[in-house]
């Protein structure tokens, strides 16, 4: 049962580590939170992050555009290699 339970568990974060890989991330380096619009192929998301945060998954598939609308920034994502930072309110790609 001990086995089970290891083997499900190991499955899991192995899940979760994939998924964050496929998604992308999305970090804010600023104090305030933003209003987001997340455009993925089929759908469209509005989210928003907080100060000082990183947010795993954004995407759900690519390519995909956020934006911020707060400041009016939009950036679009080919891959979920690309890592988005918001600085003083624009985005950057990394």
């Amino acid at each position: 049962m001990k086995t089970l339970a290891t083997t499900l568990a190991a499955f899991l974060v192995s899940l979760s580590v994939a998924t964050t890989a496929w998604a992308g991330t999305l970090s804010n380096e600023d104090d305030q939170k933003y209003d987001l619009t997340v455009k993925n192929p089929g759908s469209s998301t509005q989210t928003s992050i907080g100060g000082h945060t990183t947010q795993m998954a954004t995407c759900a598939g690519f390519p995909c555009s956020i934006e911020n609308r707060s400041t009016g920034d939009s950036v679009k994502l080919t891959e979920s290699k690309q890592h988005v930072v918001i600085r003083k309110g624009k985005f950057v790609l990394r």
